[in-house]
């Protein structure tokens, strides 16, 4: 993911202390593809948040360029949890898009 389509990402900011979390990118690859996938998370707080829609939304426009023969809402479950397993020493909670 370079800059210009991290800065389209939406803003979340922590339900706890109000700052706007950071965003980091873990990337998945196999053989011939690469998926990166965004976590918003607060380090103050030592809070993270996955937005499901957001992670549906990127991994829809990931597959049509692979080949890939699993579901789609297959897909999604399994690499929400292995983003929730990675960042096992924050707690989950709900982030907000502040307006």
């Amino acid at each position: 993911m370079d800059a210009a389509e991290e800065k389209k990402l939406p803003k979340f900011y922590c339900p706890e202390c109000g700052v706007m979390a950071k965003i980091a990118i873990p990337m998945f690859t196999n053989r011939v593809h690469r998926l990166e996938l965004p976590i918003y998370i607060c380090n103050v707080c030592g809070l993270f948040y996955i937005d499901e829609k957001l992670i549906k939304k990127i991994i829809r426009r990931w597959r049509r360029g692979t080949y890939e023969n699993e579901s789609l809402e297959s897909l999604c479950d399994e690499y929400i949890e292995r983003l929730s397993v990675d960042w096992d020493r924050y707690r989950k909670a709900i982030f907000r898009i502040k307006k």
